[in-house]
């Protein structure tokens, strides 16, 4: 066989495991070669690895600011950032402090609470052991 030929194989073989690990947040390169060398395996790995949700949510922020979007604090769906209310959520956005509908503030995450406070503020009370 010619060995033009064979390395136009790996080459296309290599792809596909890479374009797939690639999709889920992964180096395209590095699993270009696992591809490219035993391609059994690297298949194997690109189907059952689980997405790197760092790398994703990096890469949709960097996109979203390429394209003039910005999240919005409330919901934090993608919006234009000239926007002055959430097209989702529908809070008004000043700035990048959303608004509720009706004028309050919107909700944020849950209050971290000390070990010793409960959910309505008031202390606990330690059980003796």
């Amino acid at each position: 066989m010619n060995l033009d030929l064979d390395i136009g194989v790996l080459v296309l073989l290599g792809l596909i495991p890479a374009s797939i690990k690639f999709q889920k947040g992964y180096l395209f390169w590095l699993n270009f070669l696992a591809g490219a060398a035993c391609l059994p395996l690297a298949l194997w790995n690109a189907v059952v690895s689980k997405p790197n949700a760092a790398v994703l949510l990096a890469r949709a922020e960097r996109d979203a600011a390429a394209r003039g979007e910005a999240r919005c604090p409330a919901c934090r769906e993608f919006m234009r950032a000239e926007a002055t209310i959430c097209p989702h959520c529908r809070t008004a956005v000043h700035g990048r402090e959303a608004e509720a509908p009706g004028g309050a503030p919107a909700a944020r995450s849950a209050p971290s609470l000390r070990p010793e406070e409960s959910l309505a503020g008031a202390p606990l009370k330690q059980r003796a052991l």
